[in-house]
């Protein structure tokens, strides 16, 4: 009686034994089935990146984003070869939703995250006239497909201006330059007009004039104009000159000294030294017509 009972207690423990390594190998089964599962998804979402990637880098080509501007802005103008062009992207971005669709059925992704992929990449892709006709055109081909059922919603809801204000909207403005070119055209402020009191017309007919410019230690004149010149310096000294929209410079002007000036644009002029500043002015009325 007494072996009888110790046999059926061995008997327990190694059927207790049995159901513990069964269930410790369906457990390790488990594990591995996930990490495989989770290593089969991290590998099909760097090939779902690497192929939109891809897209992106052959877009970037001169040709190909010839052609793709093209279907968003005037794809009237396309020819035979940018519509071919066009289609093997959009094409290619398809096939790229079709290996996510794909994951969904294998069970590595959820009908959630293939919506928010196709959500997000969509309009980039789609959002012109162009493409969700060319879209229209493949549709029967999908039918009763989860690609229709998916994207074709998505696709049909696009603004067919979204690519077309979306390069509109990355462009950067560039603002006029608030300083002034020698070469640009602007509105000539004379400097007798000006500052007649400082700019005194010596001799004026229809070939020159000549003017006669004196500045007193702690003067300035106001924001004028030179057309094209001969400077000569009278009585030399010290002066700040501010371009309209630049920093301020010195021009140290010697007694004696005698150059030529182009046109000079919107600028004043102050005698910062302790001196008096006389410069003799000539304007040949042929050099300024050159200009102009």
């Amino acid at each position: 009686m007494g072996n009888a009972n110790k046999l059926d207690n061995i008997n327990r423990w190694l059927t207790l034994g049995a159901n513990i390594g069964v269930v410790l190998g369906l457990i390790i089964l488990i594990v591995e089935v996930r990490q495989n599962a989770a290593l089969t998804r991290a590998e099909l979402e760097a090939d779902k990146n690497k192929f939109l990637a891809d897209i992106e880098f052959s877009l970037s080509t001169p040709e190909a984003a010839n052609a793709w501007t093209k279907s968003v802005r005037a794809p009237e103008t396309m020819t035979d070869a940018d519509i071919r062009m066009v289609e093997g992207h959009l094409v290619a971005l398809m096939l790229q939703w079709d290996q996510l669709i794909e994951m969904e059925g294998s069970g590595l992704a959820s009908r959630q995250r293939v919506e928010r992929h196709i959500r997000n990449i969509a309009p980039y892709y789609f959002g012109s006239a162009y493409a969700k006709n060319w879209w229209r055109l493949q549709a029967p081909g999908w039918e009763g497909t989860p690609m229709a059922e998916v994207a074709g919603p998505i696709v049909e809801s696009l603004d067919e201006k979204f690519m077309e204000n979306y390069l509109d909207a990355s462009r950067i403005e560039v603002r006029p330059s608030t300083r002034q070119k020698p070469d640009e055209q602007v509105a000539q402020i004379d400097a007798v007009a000006a500052s007649p009191e400082i700019f005194t017309v010596l001799l004026e007919n229809d070939h020159v004039r000549v003017l006669e410019y004196a500045l007193r230690p702690g003067e300035h004149d106001r924001p004028h104009t030179h057309p094209p010149k001969l400077m000569y310096v009278l009585e030399g000294g010290r002066l700040q000159i501010t371009p309209d929209g630049e920093a301020p410079f010195i021009s140290d002007e010697e007694a004696g000294h005698a150059s030529w000036s182009p046109a000079r644009a919107l600028h004043t002029a102050e005698n910062v030294g302790e001196s008096n500043v006389r410069i003799l002015l000539v304007e040949p009325k042929s050099a300024q017509e050159s200009a102009n």
